[in-house]
Formats: structure tokens, sequence, C-alpha cells
């Protein structure tokens, strides 16, 4: 997850300076919504439908695997997903402190949101100019938005902005705006409710925890803050003369000016500090529409960049977990009458006459054998290898052959009916078709 969404924001990175001049706003927020993707979706763990992707897009026949054997090294787990091995105690530090400060500072957002949007809604008036609720109407049809917006006025308000992912209300200061101001900044409130800004920033902001000790995460997090207020402005003063973008632009600054700065995750501005302001204001300048052959080449470097972040989970080995079924020990007890003479050694004879034999079993080995005489090592284990990911099985029928060995110097052949996959190496064995006893090994 973390490398797959590194990959995406380094390539964003390095098309940065191509991108802003020929680029949309929009195309650039696509992307660093995929980025957020890469980051919150574990695509490792289904490494095996990407292969079987790969394998249909470009036609090729997959080879089946002429060996399997089973790495010696390993992490011993217990049933809790803890290891049990020497570097447990490392393991265990690193991952609850991860855990720990993602939940820390996840939830630090959370109430800090809330708390703001408490106090705020407690001074607030919902807005009754009818010219409001003209405005509102007229751009949500514009946008084909069907959401319910609500518009209130806070005393307290400095600025223009919204809160609410799922019930959204733009709040508006008490300052006088004329008909035309009031236009511009409805219609770039709703511009970011209609581009779902407020939940995207959540998304992000989910991103920011999970991997917290990424330095990619905190540009992502910090372009998907600008990058929306440019789209919005992108759709706002797309096909308008110069002249509306300066009243625009001015709009902008004015409000700046008297900028009061909410801390907030997830709280979206109509202005942003002053260096965002002088890029949305030289952006506004050269918004147009994109000829056919920039839709073409964007749409083109888009599909690369998520093929190439998406090869990342090729990286991904898959673990491969061992069920162990511990087999019961063998017992047989023996009632033996015994004839003796002075001769004899009585002690021995008594000794075995008590003594219980146990058939102790040491070891287990398997091995598969498939219908065309290859085999296969399996390991130490009577249910196969489950794949850690998902895996669209493929079997191939077979034997299953189990090697216990005996404390007493024999050995016991158990063969199963079973079939492997040819993908992951993962083997089901169905019925057990066969037992041999050897009094000794010969294997």
């Amino acid at each position: 997850m973390s490398l797959a969404g590194s990959v995406i924001i380094i390539l964003y990175g390095v098309l940065l300076p191509l991108m802003k001049p020929c680029f949309t706003a929009r195309w650039r927020y696509s992307l660093l919504k995929l980025a957020a993707i890469f980051f919150l979706v574990p695509f490792p763990y289904y490494k095996q439908y990407y292969i079987d992707f790969l394998a249909f897009v470009f036609q090729y026949k997959r080879k089946e695997f002429t060996t399997f054997y089973v790495d010696k090294h390993h992490i011993q787990i217990d049933v809790n997903g803890f290891p049990i091995s020497g570097i447990s105690e490392i393991f265990n530090v690193f991952t609850v402190t991860w855990i720990g400060v993602a939940i820390i500072f996840f939830i630090f957002q959370i109430v800090n949101y809330h708390l703001f949007k408490r106090r705020i809604l407690l001074d607030a008036v919902l807005f009754t100019d009818q010219r409001v609720n003209e405005i509102v109407n007229q751009h949500k049809c514009k946008l084909h938005m069907e959401e319910k917006v609500v518009v209130c006025k806070n005393k307290y308000v400095i600025e223009p902005f919204t809160i609410g992912i799922f019930y959204p209300v733009i709040f508006l200061p008490n300052s006088k705006y004329s008909f035309e101001e009031l236009e511009l900044i409805l219609y770039h409130e709703l511009c970011h409710i209609k581009n779902k800004d407020l939940f995207i920033k959540l998304c992000g902001l989910v991103a920011l925890s999970l991997h917290w000790f990424n330095p990619f995460v905190y540009f992502l997090y910090r372009e998907i803050g600008i990058v929306c207020e440019n789209a919005c402005d992108e759709r706002i003063v797309l096909d308008q003369d110069m002249e509306f973008r300066r009243r625009y632009g001015r709009l902008i600054i004015e409000t700046i000016e008297k900028k009061e700065i909410y801390s907030n995750a997830l709280i979206i501005s109509f202005s942003g500090n002053k260096k965002v302001t002088k890029e949305r204001i030289r952006m506004m300048k050269n918004v147009k529409r994109p000829k056919r052959s920039v839709k073409l080449f964007s749409t083109v470097v888009a599909v690369s960049v998520a093929l190439l972040g998406s090869t990342t989970v090729l990286a991904y080995e898959e673990a491969s977990v061992v069920k162990w079924e511990q087999t019961k020990n063998k017992k047989k007890s023996a009632v033996k009458e015994l004839s003796f003479n002075k001769d004899d050694n009585i002690i021995e004879e008594i000794v075995k006459m008590s003594q219980v034999e146990e058939d102790r079993v040491l070891s287990t080995e398997y091995e598969f054998t498939d219908e065309s005489g290859n085999s296969y090592e399996v390991g130490n284990n009577t249910n196969g290898i489950q794949p850690h990911g998902a895996c669209n099985h493929s079997f191939q029928s077979g034997t299953l052959t189990g090697h216990e060995r005996l404390d007493n110097g024999g050995c016991i052949l158990l063969l199963y009916k079973a079939k492997i996959c040819i993908k992951c190496k993962f083997i089901s064995a169905s019925e057990q078709t066969n037992k041999i006893t050897y009094e000794r090994c010969i294997h």
C-alpha cells in the first residue's frame, strides 16, 4: 500500500512541471485521487488477480511450475498473527507504535473537527435572503446536483467555507456582498460539494493516519487541498473572459486579507494562504478548454501512471501460512503370556510383560505427485500451503503422500487423493486412499 501510493506520488512530482501548463487541474486531481486509493486499498492481497488480468490483456499463457519447495526461512506466528520467533519483541514494538500513532492522530483530527462544527453551529442562523436561494438552485441545476445544501451565516465567521461531508452546510460571514460576489462564492462552494472534496480530504486524512511514517503521504494531502481549489476555480472561469477572471481573482484576494485561519483538516474555505492564492490566480489566467490531442495524451499518461503504480504488487511476496495438524500418538497395548525358567532373565521378562508399547510419530513429510508423474516436495503440513492473498485456483489432480517416521524405527505411508493449484501451489487433500506400515523405514 505505502509503496504503491509512493510510486504514484513520485511520478506525479516528476510530471508536475509538465502538468501545470498542459493538463487541467481536474486531471491532476484525478491522479491524486488515484494515489489516495493506492494508499488505502491493499492491492498486494489481490496479486493473483492482477497477474491473471495481465495474462488476459497481453494474451500469454502462464507456464506451469516444475519444482515446488518450502523455503527454510520462515517466521512462526501464533493464532493471533504475532510472531513467536526471536524478532517478536521488536516486531510487536513497531506494530504497536504504528497503530498507536495512527489511532491517536486520526482521533485528534476527528475530535477537533467535531468540536469546531459544534461550536460553529451553535451561533448559526439560516440565510433567509431570497437571492441566496435563487443562486443555489440555479447553480445546482447547472452542476446537476441533487444534494440538499443549507446556507447559514454566523457572526464569528470571517470568510465563506463549507462544512459537513454527508450534510453539507455553506457558511457565509455577515459581510455585505454584491449579487455577483455572492454568486461567485456560492458557485465555488457548490463546486466543492459537487466534487465531494470533503470526502476526498477525509480519505487523505485516513491515508495520512495509516502512513504517518511516509513523507510522500504528507505531500499528497497538501496537494489535495491545493488542487481541489484549482479544480473549482477552473470550472468557474472556463469560457469566461479575462475581465471576469480579474474580478474573481480580486474577490479571492479581498477574502484572504481578512482571512481567519481555520486549522481543521475537514474544512473547505473559499480562499487559502497567500502562496496558494498566487498559484490559483496564475492558473486562472491560463485556463482554456484542452484540445482533443491533449485529452488523448493526458489519458495515455494517466493509464501509464496507474499501470506503473500497480506493478508494485508484483514486489509483494505471498506469505505462506502453514497449517499444522498435530498427529495423535498411536498407542498399542499388548498382553503377553510369558514362560520362563530359572535360566532366563526374570527382570527383563517382567519389564517386557509390563511395558505398554508406544509408537510415537517423530516427523511427517509430504510429497505431491501429479498425473504426469512429476513430484513436488510439500513440507511438514497436511493441509498444504494456503496463499496469503486471494487466488483464482486452477487445480491439477494427483496424489499426496505422507511419510511419518516412528520412534521405533518404522514408518507409515499415508496416500491421499489430492489436487494442487498450478498458480499458488495450494494443495487440497480430499480423502485417504491407502496406508502402508513398515516395521523398518526404508525411505
